[in-house]
């Protein structure tokens, strides 16, 4: 994260920041965490939900770092209320190293559908790393992630939030709940480019220029704007 990113967020005043894995590179060690995330992001760790992401298992220890900054139960597939009737699932596709565990997508799977179920007057928000669709040149889609994708759009889910891509990404709604995904990777690491051709249904892409994902969240809708650290909008929109 640049001291630009954190200048834009504090300037919002968030009641929330997600934060969606590799939040500490190279390896989310201890140490890396300490030099590296604590100085930026680290700001806004009382207001922070977070989630691994494939580097937070490359250190030699495994999720130790993640785990000393946001606490064990943060590992765990869990679901937080926010505002008007919100409320965000966090996910964990991982067990044990940096591979995307069909396992465990299976496990974050079942976690939703069953949290949609005990709470059916909620509008949900679900969050994990690894998207089902990206049109990023480095990982693209991940098929794996294909059963907790389903899970999203049958519990008529109105956002996924992922990262892993270094870049910006909406895609089109689906679903009985127009559930869009928006990738959010522009926000520490190096940015990376895109494919010739994009993934199914991307709508918007953008990258090379490090910027933050701002959602507002209402009673009867939501909007999201996408903004650089050069203060340039590049999506924004709203869904009722």
């Amino acid at each position: 994260m640049r001291h630009e990113q954190a200048h834009l967020i504090i300037a919002r005043k968030p009641s929330r920041v997600l934060a969606l894995g590799d939040l500490a590179y190279d390896r989310g060690s201890v140490n890396d965490f300490r030099r590296y995330y604590r100085p930026t992001w680290g700001a806004f760790k009382t207001k922070t939900l977070a989630i691994p992401g494939n580097h937070e298992y490359e250190s030699s220890k495994g999720p130790v770092g993640f785990a000393r900054s946001f606490g064990v139960f943060s590992m765990r597939d869990r679901a937080v209320d926010l505002c008007h009737g919100w409320r965000v699932v966090l996910l964990n596709e991982y067990s044990g190293n940096d591979h995307v565990d069909s396992g465990a997508v299976r496990r974050a799977a079942r976690f939703l559908g069953a949290d949609a179920r005990r709470h059916p007057g909620k509008k949900l928000i679900a969050a994990w790393h690894v998207p089902r669709y990206s049109s990023g040149d480095e990982h693209g889609d991940d098929s794996t992630l294909a059963p907790l994708w389903r899970a999203a759009v049958r519990a008529r889910v109105r956002i996924v939030l992922n990262a892993h891509d270094h870049h910006y990404e909406r895609f089109a709604p689906v679903g009985p709940g127009h559930t869009i995904e928006l990738i959010s990777g522009l926000g520490g690491h190096h940015m990376r480019g895109l494919r010739d051709h994009p993934a199914r249904g991307s709508t918007v892409r953008f990258t090379r220029t490090p910027a933050v994902l701002f959602l507002s969240l209402g009673a009867h809708g939501y909007s999201w704007t996408e903004r650089t650290v050069t203060g340039r909008v590049v999506d924004q929109g709203a869904q009722t």
